[in-house]
């Protein structure tokens, strides 16, 4: 798979209340992302507020991207109900390095990011959270896909595989998968 400067194309992530942060896309685009940016959610109103990720579905049917038990090194990303935007259900993104990617941070404990163990790229192969380290494995890419319904893939930045939910909506691991179905949009 190709990978593409962000700010160059049209990648962005289709989220429950908006778009990858504008300042970080707006920075690629000048020319200025050669470094990292800090670890940002998205600003309304002068406030912050974390981005939601979430499966389509009918009224109630919606899980979103969850830190199991809350966000604790080691601790599995599982799909869940909303719980009133607990901070292990919302996530803060930070630009990779040189405007590539993003690192998805759980909104409660910023230090931890979303990670494929191992860097096992493989079919089934279920994410955690762990301590931020900015290795390959940490980096993540999304694309609007545009349909009558558009919906984002998420993807790790080396990697065909896509982030996908499992089976069991609520409470399952979310792990890697080869092709595209419903079970790899998120919203």
């Amino acid at each position: 798979m190709h990978k593409h400067r962000l700010g160059r194309i049209s990648v962005a992530a289709v989220l429950a209340a908006g778009a990858v942060p504008a300042a970080a896309t707006a920075a690629d685009a000048a020319g200025t992302s050669s470094q990292a940016a800090a670890v940002v959610c998205k600003k309304v109103d002068g406030k912050e507020h974390p981005y939601t990720f979430r499966t389509p579905g009918g009224p109630g049917a919606f899980v979103y991207l969850n830190v199991s038990g809350g966000s604790h090194k080691g601790a599995k990303v599982i799909t869940y109900p909303w719980s009133g935007g607990r901070g292990n259900e919302t996530w803060c993104l930070e630009q990779g390095r040189d405007g590539y990617g993003w690192y998805f941070h759980p909104w409660d404990k910023r230090s931890l990011c979303l990670d494929v163990p191992g860097g096992r790229y493989k079919k089934g192969q279920g994410l955690v959270v762990w301590d931020c380290n900015k290795r390959k494995n940490q980096l993540f890419d999304t694309t609007i896909v545009h349909t009558d319904n558009p919906y984002t893939l998420i993807t790790p930045w080396y990697s065909n595989l896509k982030v996908h939910r499992g089976r069991n909506a609520v409470g399952s691991q979310v792990s890697l998968w080869p092709h595209i179905n419903t079970h790899a949009e998120w919203r």
